[in-house]
């Protein structure tokens, strides 16, 4: 009988352990794998800033025109601009000594009876800008070169 205790009093000792060996089995873990893990993208830039749109162009008269379009950047294509269009007090100016092409105006002003407009252009690889008065009969009577 001494066995047979001594059977029991280990069985019921083995039995918690035994208990408890099944809940501290060994757990695996997994971890998460680039395909299963939630993937970061980068924010969206912003949008672009909308593109401002060309300025209007400046209104001329007919007489404005006739001038900026015999300016081609040929060495005499200011002069005989001046000499067509510009009055006795401006024919030998300054500005016929230069090649002008590519001229734009950028603004149009009337100052007492002259309508007045600045006109850039480029002269070789140089930027000019002018302002050229005109006078009630279509003739140039002012250029004033500007300096930037």
């Amino acid at each position: 009988m001494r066995f047979r205790i001594a059977l029991l009093v280990m069985c019921g000792l083995s039995l918690p352990a035994c208990s408890k060996n099944e809940e501290a089995k060994p757990t695996t873990t997994t971890t998460a794998t680039s395909a299963s893990a939630p993937v970061q993208t980068a924010p969206e830039p912003p949008p672009p800033a909308p593109t401002p749109p060309p300025p209007a162009e400046v209104e001329t008269s007919t007489e404005m025109k006739g001038f900026l379009a015999l300016l081609d950047g040929k060495p005499e294509s200011t002069k005989k601009a001046l000499k067509q269009y510009g009055g006795k007090t401006v024919q030998n100016d300054a500005l016929g000594s230069l090649a002008l092409k590519d001229p734009k105006v950028t603004k149009s002003e009337k100052l007492g009876t002259l309508q007045c407009y600045s006109v850039e252009s480029t002269a070789g690889a140089t930027k000019h800008t002018s302002r050229l008065c005109w006078d009630g009969s279509g003739k140039i009577a002012q250029i004033t070169d500007k300096k930037e």
